[in-house]
């Protein structure tokens, strides 16, 4: 008769222990997760919408082309057919339309161009604007419930509510700028086609960007995921949670050297986007934050750490193959501070932006024609150690320089 009550007791501790359990477990869970969950579906949906459209306008260029290609055969006009069969090969190849025209490409190619351009900026623009929107809700729900959480007492989830609030606020929703302004869009829609002597206002040149929105993701020249390009992490350097943890490894993004290389000799101009913070301000060498290089003595361009300074090396013919004729000093850097940083350059013109201001450095001049094939690496050098200790929140790289406007944008 007085097993029973142990065999009571003995289930009535095993219930006490599963209640306490999941107390721990509720409490340590993200009580947004399952509106997380939400979110990333319906981004991964409007992602999956924006390339759709961007193939199909893609198929539509090609079937254009092929229409005129067939019609100038038929009419005997050979430099015609030769000029529309090279923009069909190129496109084909590239999947990206030329944005600064050839002077010597003709009025039909033009024409298209334009058509395909300001099209494909409609699609980023409505693709942008439906991000945000999601984004604006998915926010305003976790301030919500951040408050409640607080409301309530359960602080420990309220902090988890927070870092997701601001995880999002941080990534740069809808990468890179994908061409003009709206306002400029809308008034190419309805003007006539350029004519081969007029100037075209340029899109940025997008090389590679990366804002953590999706793990390993990287993002091409044609605002899409690359699947030629992908990260390669040595070391103890990885990708949690939306940002680049740099712990004294190297990051690399494989396929990537041959065409930025291409792109940025071919326009003599670069901006170098990136929003970022380091550990401590004790590196120097100086420390490679982002760099494309083959070693310590010779590389195409540097984002490093010296001490508390962030510092440029950037090679052009007057700089020399190592970039540091001068090395230019940006500003100063704190400790664990979130800095948002745009870096642009043309010829004899470096701009340097940073958290929505613009701030005058020393200049160089230049050209880009001595560059090479080097290898672009994150978090250290090429063949050395000049390890950088920080975190990567997101960076974009462009063959073009951005504009004043464009710039300030991506630093706030």
């Amino acid at each position: 008769m007085k097993r029973k009550p142990r065999k009571f007791t003995s289930s009535l501790m095993s219930l006490i222990v599963l209640v306490t359990f999941a107390s721990i477990v509720q409490l340590f869970a993200n009580p947004a997760e399952a509106e997380r969950e939400l979110y990333e579906k319906d981004l991964a949906a409007l992602e999956e919408q924006y390339s759709d459209s961007i193939e199909e306008l893609g198929d539509k260029y090609l079937k254009a082309l092929a229409a005129a290609a067939k019609k100038l055969q038929e009419a005997g006009d050979l430099d015609g057919l030769l000029a529309i069969n090279a923009e069909l090969a190129n496109f084909k190849k590239t999947g990206v339309v030329p944005i600064q025209k050839d002077s010597d490409s003709n009025k039909a190619i033009l024409r298209f161009r334009k058509i395909y351009t300001v099209a494909r900026n409609n699609v980023s623009d409505v693709r942008q604007q439906s991000i945000s929107e999601l984004s604006e809700k998915y926010l305003s729900y976790l301030e919500d419930l951040q408050k409640k959480m607080t409301q309530e007492g359960e602080i420990e989830q309220a902090l988890l509510v927070r870092k997701e609030v601001t995880r999002i606020k941080n990534q740069e929703l809808g990468a890179a700028p994908t061409g003009n302004a709206r306002s400029k869009v809308e008034e190419t829609k309805n003007s006539p086609a350029p004519e081969s002597g007029e100037e075209n206002e340029a899109a940025p040149q997008l090389v590679v960007a990366w804002n953590g929105q999706r793990q390993g993701t990287l993002i091409g020249g044609d605002g899409r995921p690359a699947s030629g390009l992908k990260f390669s992490h040595d070391g103890e350097n990885k990708e949690n949670d939306g940002i680049l943890e740099m712990t004294g490894g190297r990051t690399l993004i494989e396929g990537l050297n041959k065409p930025l290389l291409d792109s940025c000799k071919a326009t003599n101009e670069l901006s170098l986007v990136i929003h970022f913070e380091t550990h401590k301000l004790e590196q120097s060498g100086p420390a490679r934050i982002i760099s494309n290089s083959l070693g310590s003595v010779k590389r195409n361009f540097t984002l490093g750490q010296e001490q508390d300074k962030l510092v440029l090396r950037l090679r052009t013919t007057d700089t020399g193959e190592n970039g540091n004729n001068p090395q230019v000093v940006l500003c100063e850097l704190k400790q664990g501070q979130l800095l948002k940083v745009v870096i642009t350059y043309r010829p004899g013109q470096l701009n340097f932006y940073i958290d929505g201001q613009s701030q005058p450095i020393q200049q160089i001049k230049g050209y880009f024609s001595n560059w090479e094939e080097c290898q672009f690496v994150m978090g250290n050098e090429w063949g050395h150690d000049r390890s950088w200790k920080g975190r990567i929140h997101q960076f974009s790289i462009y063959s073009s320089a951005l504009s004043p406007e464009e710039a300030l944008a991506l630093t706030k």
